[in-house]
């Protein structure tokens, strides 16, 4: 039921949106930034209004994944699902230099095979005002993703990104039991850009979160965090960028600080079709590095296509699993079908290359597949 109301509202906003839409404007598709494909409606009482609605229809089929079990490991039964994973509905206002923004977010609208009866969640993901003094000075307030490295505050543009999955830095493999890379929420930033020119743009960001107790007083964004970003551009190919942050860790009991420290490449070469990522991220609790994950990506657009490569390594000490440090290599293409319809399909192979991850029975169970495919939509 909360699922088919969820569906039936933003069916309504949409129609209504595109209703007033103004015919020259909508849809305003970008190619090259699917940030910018959105509804335009007109113009009331000098307030520049624009919606976007992004979606996923998602497939997985996973093979016998290992799994601890005390001092040796089980085979996991083989998983096959499909899903409407992520959608969010965005909305912007803006006024002279302000500017108003949500982002809601729901989760699990439809779930199948292995995955059915998942529960659906949705929350409102961000809501803020944003105030722009000039290129070099913005402020924001509100509850938003923090900017750290290539992907945190855009993770759920899925038609931005060739793969299906992100890097492991941004959405942790099955069974990893340590907490998120990336930042809690933030809910205050001022950023800005510095010598925008075509040689150089130098961007910054600095974001405080004062957390949100959930009933038990617990969470991933449970307590105060800080945080920053600072990023140069070279001749717009070249982008550089470093991230941080840091919070009191209260999720696993105790008390203890938690560092995060990550440093990113992006490179475009070939008129801009050939894109090569690198990011490398380390933390640590109470001054002690622990995890660390890292990914390199390359994609050559060829038209409507895209094929890609990547490699994605995570390893924590810590962790009963991950300890051995998982490889994982994935081979794919993405097809854009149409201007808002994007058709995408990857293999991963999977390899713990540390220690011995075998059955009671000396089974070797260290290497597994799986094969993903979705479709995402951008309206």
């Amino acid at each position: 039921m909360k699922r088919k109301l969820i569906l039936t509202v933003l069916f309504v906003i949409i129609s209504m949106s595109t209703s007033f839409a103004d015919e020259r404007s909508y849809p305003h598709i970008d190619f090259d930034d699917p940030t910018n494909i959105y509804i335009n409606t007109p113009e009331y009482g000098g307030v520049k209004t624009k919606f976007n609605l992004y979606f996923d229809y998602e497939y997985t089929k996973m093979e016998k994944m290992p799994m601890p079990m005390g001092v040796a490991y089980m085979e996991m039964d083989e998983q096959e699902h499909t899903a409407v994973r992520h959608l969010n509905f965005l909305g912007d206002f803006e006024k002279g230099a302000v500017r108003a923004h949500f982002n809601f977010e729901a989760q699990n609208l439809y779930t199948s095979g292995d995955d059915d009866g998942r529960d659906s969640t949705s929350r409102m993901m961000e809501y803020y005002l944003e105030s722009t003094l000039n290129d070099a000075f913005k402020v924001r307030a509100g509850k938003f993703l923090a900017p750290f490295g290539i992907y945190n505050d855009i993770r759920y543009i899925t038609p931005l990104y060739a793969t299906v999955v992100l890097p492991t830095i941004y959405a942790a493999p099955m069974g990893y039991s340590g907490g998120a890379f990336y930042p809690p929420d933030a809910n205050a930033m001022f950023s800005g850009v510095l010598f925008p020119t075509d040689d150089i743009e130098l961007y910054y960001a600095a974001y405080y979160g004062t957390g949100e107790k959930d009933d038990k007083g617990m969470g991933f964004n449970a307590t105060p965090s800080t945080g920053g970003r600072v990023k140069a551009t070279l001749h717009e190919m070249l982008t550089l960028g470093v991230s941080g942050f840091t919070f009191d860790n209260d999720v696993v009991g105790g008390t203890g600080q938690e560092d995060t420290i990550g440093a990113d490449l992006e490179l475009l070469l070939l008129d801009d079709d050939l894109t090569i990522q690198a990011e490398h991220v380390k933390t640590g609790y109470n001054g002690i590095k622990d995890r660390s994950s890292r990914y390199v990506r390359v994609m050559y657009k060829i038209d409507r296509f895209t094929p890609f490569v990547m490699f994605d390594r995570i390893n924590d000490r810590e962790d009963s699993h991950y300890k051995h440090k998982l490889e994982r290599w994935g081979y794919g293409l993405s097809v854009r079908l149409t201007n808002n319809v994007y058709l995408k399909g990857e293999y991963h192979r999977h390899k713990f290359i540390e220690g011995d991850v075998k059955t009671m029975a000396g089974k070797d169970i260290s290497e597994y597949d799986m094969v993903k495919a979705a479709l995402n939509f951008a309206f």
